[in-house]
C-alpha cells in the first residue's frame, strides 16, 4: 500500500487531469442531493481550490431548500478550522494560505452538513485530504454533522492507510452519484 504522501501525490494528478477535461454536475446528480437538505440547516461548502470540484451548484441547490450556506474560516494555519455563513462571493475575503473564506466579522455557525474536499476515497469512504487534518479535527469536534465528501469516481482507490483520528464520510459524491456504506447515515439509494 502506498503512503498518504504518495498517493497524495498521485491523487492531485489525477484531480487535476478530470477537472480540466469533465463536467461533474448534472441535473439528475442535483436531483439525488435535495433530499440532503432539511430547511432551517446550515450546510457548509467551500470554494474550490487546486482541481477540487466546485460545488456552487450544491450550495445554490442548499439555499434552495431552505438552509443558510457556510465556508470554512481558518485564521491561522495552525488554527482549528471554524464555519462562518456565507451568502455571496463579495463577503469572502483571501486567506493568508490562498484560499477564499467569509470575512472574520460572519456569523460563525456548526454546521448540520458538511460538503468536503477529497483527494481520495475508499469503499468504507476513508477520505484522503490535503494532510493538515483540519477536517478531521472538526469532524472529531463535531460528531453529528453529516459529513459528505466530492470528488470524481477516479479518486477511488482499493484502500486507505488509516490513522486513528481519521473519520469516514457519511456519503462520498461522485459524477456518478451518492455513494453509501454500512456504517452511512444516509440510507442507500
Amino acid at each position: 500500500m502506498l503512503s498518504k504522501t504518495e498517493l497524495r501525490l498521485h491523487l492531485r494528478k489525477i484531480r487535476q487531469e478530470l477537472s480540466e477535461y469533465r463536467f461533474f454536475w448534472k441535473p439528475e446528480l442535483l436531483d439525488a442531493c435535495a433530499p440532503l437538505f432539511k430547511p432551517g440547516q446550515t450546510v457548509a461548502g467551500y470554494m474550490a481550490l487546486g482541481g477540487e470540484v466546485g460545488v456552487d451548484p450544491l450550495m445554490e441547490l442548499a439555499l434552495d431548500c431552505g438552509c443558510r450556506t457556510a465556508l470554512p474560516y481558518l485564521e491561522t494555519r495552525a488554527a482549528d478550522m471554524e464555519f462562518r455563513l456565507w451568502t455571496d462571493r463579495e463577503t469572502l475575503e483571501i486567506a493568508h494560505f490562498g484560499f477564499a473564506q467569509p470575512v472574520a466579522t460572519a456569523a460563525l455557525v456548526a454546521p448540520d452538513v458538511l460538503i468536503v474536499p477529497l483527494l481520495g476515497f475508499d469503499a468504507q469512504l476513508n477520505r484522503l485530504g490535503q494532510g493538515a487534518g483540519h477536517y478531521d479535527r472538526y469532524f472529531s469536534n463535531h460528531p453529528n454533522a453529516l459529513r459528505i465528501g466530492i470528488g470524481w469516481s477516479q479518486q477511488k482507490v482499493e484502500a486507505l492507510p488509516v490513522d486513528p483520528w481519521d473519520v469516514p464520510m457519511d456519503a462520498i459524491l461522485t459524477e456518478q452519484g451518492l455513494i453509501t456504506a454500512l456504517h452511512s447515515r444516509i440510507p442507500p439509494r
